[in-house]
């Protein structure tokens, strides 16, 4: 796997969502997303983000097992998370 496209992942896995605006512009007041709880969720993705801590699984490109692919690399896996595999 490539330094270059792991980095480009963890710096951003959501397009930009968490760019350029504060935590209280992507929260509709009133929505469902107003809560306490996700205002934190989304303050630890905005603090982390910029350091490219990323806190979830890559995103596979084939069905998981002992081996897999991320980002045209194939991944041997010594454990997972995933309920199927």
């Amino acid at each position: 796997m490539s330094a270059d496209s792991l980095a480009g992942y963890t710096r951003d896995p959501f397009d930009g969502f968490f760019d350029g605006r504060p935590v209280d512009e992507l929260i509709e007041p009133g929505s469902l997303l107003d809560t306490d709880a996700v205002r934190q969720w989304f303050e630890l993705f905005h603090r982390g983000l910029p350091h490219s801590l990323y806190t979830y699984q890559l995103p596979l490109q084939e069905a998981p097992g002992a081996r897999s692919a991320a980002f045209d690399e194939e991944l041997l896996m010594f454990s997972s998370y995933s309920y199927l595999g």
